[in-house]
């Protein structure tokens, strides 16, 4: 893969959870290992889906990168304020790249 796409600095971010005393959890979110990542950000579509009976706006981003096996689904790429939760992780077959399937998340 050549670095010439791989332009937006991208931070990654985990879920980490804590009990608290009435038995819910608080959840905060921590960056990873090596938070900083350089990627490709290609946004290809967006949608709107009817979820019960109201319209919500969902914008799909594809984020293209270099292997990584400690980012899973669930966590969240943040580049220049806009925040993505990481739908799936698909790596090539060579092992050399991986394609994020991603959501938009509101902005915490």
């Amino acid at each position: 893969m050549r670095a010439g796409p791989l332009r937006h600095l991208c931070k990654i971010t985990f879920p980490h959870e804590e009990r608290n005393k009435s038995g819910g959890a608080t959840v905060t979110w921590l960056p990873a290992a090596r938070p900083d990542m350089w990627a490709e950000i290609r946004t290809p579509s967006g949608r709107v889906s009817s979820v019960a009976e109201r319209l919500e706006a969902v914008v799909t981003a594809e984020i293209i990168a270099r292997s990584r096996t400690d980012i899973v689904a669930g966590w969240r790429v943040t580049r220049r304020g806009i925040t993505y939760k990481v739908e799936a992780v698909l790596p090539d077959n060579e092992n050399s790249m991986m394609r994020l399937l991603c959501s938009s998340v509101p902005n915490p």
